[in-house]
């Protein structure tokens, strides 16, 4: 995928370390070291403007070398950057250990990662229930059930978008809640 950028930084555009690496190194964009407290906080200029495609963003997010070795890390991590946003890229950084941190000019002090998102529609509803079961370590998913004339159905478990559980469910199942044809259970 092309993205456009305009690199007004005094250092080469952001890139890939290997052929598998998801995120790309930003560079502070500064030309006298900045002295970051134990605790305080500073908006660093990357002198980066991009302009992503309808449907991406830019996730920023901390150097695991930086937060280990240093205590430094991206405060709103990950920052987001919209695909409508053109102006500066600028990490937030915030020193949380007891000790002065040096950032330097060109110093690698954060990584981005592009990502597909998708925009949701709301569904309102009166009640959402949770289901109780084991599904990818305990986690809860919510049952959506469809009644066809004869009161059988088909349970559909979404997890995290989707699709955990697919089950036929005999009437006399616990109904919580019902809305036209959209039955919510409780999972036992």
């Amino acid at each position: 995928m092309k993205v456009k950028i305009v690199n007004k930084s005094s250092f080469p555009s952001p890139a890939y370390a290997t052929p598998l690496s998801a995120g790309m190194d930003l560079r502070a964009n500064i030309t006298e070291p900045i002295a970051l407290e134990p605790l305080q906080r500073v908006l660093v200029p990357t002198g980066l403007y991009i302009a992503l495609p309808e449907g991406f963003e830019c996730q920023v997010r901390p150097r695991s070398g930086l937060a280990v070795k240093h205590g430094i890390t991206v405060l709103n991590s990950p920052g987001t950057v919209d695909a409508d946003y053109r102006g500066e890229l600028r990490t937030l950084l915030v020193n949380l250990s007891d000790k002065t941190f040096v950032i330097e000019p060109g110093e690698r002090i954060a990584q981005m990662v592009i990502a597909r998102h998708e925009h949701v529609e709301w569904d309102e509803v009166e009640v959402l229930v949770e289901a109780a079961g084991c599904l990818h370590g305990g986690e809860d998913v919510i049952l959506e059930l469809r009644h066809d004339a004869d009161g059988i159905g088909v349970a559909h478990g979404i997890l995290d978008g989707h699709l955990a559980v697919e089950a036929l469910v005999p009437q006399g199942i616990p109904i919580v809640h019902r809305e036209l044809d959209l039955v919510f259970v409780k999972a036992f």
